[in-house]
């Protein structure tokens, strides 16, 4: 039987694991940023230019999607 031996040193290991770790901070980052969005009270949201039912739609995206 053969054994299959993962090397973490591995050029396509290292690359792929930070890439991943890159991804999910994004993702993270996003959800937070509409989390708060969706908080924000309207005088803000005019002072940034986005009206409520924008800040609405942007804050129910989900997290994949830009």
């Amino acid at each position: 039987m053969t054994e299959l031996v993962l090397d973490c040193q591995s050029p396509v290991s290292r690359h792929a694991r930070p890439s991943f770790l890159a991804q999910l901070r994004v993702w993270l980052d996003r959800v937070e940023q509409r989390r708060q969005l969706s908080q924000l009270p309207e005088h803000l949201l005019r002072d940034i230019g986005v009206n409520q039912a924008d800040a609405d739609l942007e804050a129910e995206k989900p997290f994949w999607k830009l």
